[in-house]
């Protein structure tokens, strides 16, 4: 039987685990490669800055520590630069220079959502509280 690699998504402690194990990526990008601005959520990482080829050149080092450091690799390694004026899909949100908004998955359960929360005024606020939330700055 093969040994499989990875923790079971839906695990409790797999974002305790991701954080834990990724902490050492989030000093290299920013102490040792000095990435302008670089943000993670889970396995998940981007990079800003106004030099494009250095933040090529800083996806390379990253690719290289996490195979070096911890047996990784980049699930897309080619993946493009994209220029921040237009809309991207990340982390299942919708990102913009407006502001943030649910992706499609989100966008199809509201009806769901409000239909499930009809009975109860409180539960009703809090359902449309959620929804707003995830439509931050649109």
């Amino acid at each position: 039987m093969p040994v499989e690699r990875g923790l079971p998504i839906g695990n409790l402690t797999s974002q305790w685990w991701a954080n834990l194990y990724l902490d050492g990526l989030d000093h290299h990008a920013k102490r040792s490669l000095k990435v302008p601005s670089y943000q993670r959520y889970m396995d998940d990482f981007t990079l800003f800055g106004d030099d494009r080829e250095a933040l090529l050149s800083a996806r390379e080092a990253i690719r290289t520590w996490l195979t070096r450091e911890r047996r990784l690799k980049l699930k897309d390694p080619d993946a493009p630069a994209l220029r921040t004026n237009r809309l991207h899909p990340y982390l299942g949100y919708r990102i913009s220079p407006r502001g943030i908004q649910p992706g499609v998955r989100m966008r199809g359960r509201i009806p769901e959502l409000l239909t499930a929360h009809r009975d109860s005024p409180e539960s009703m606020q809090a359902a449309v509280a959620s929804i707003r939330s995830a439509w931050m700055f649109s």
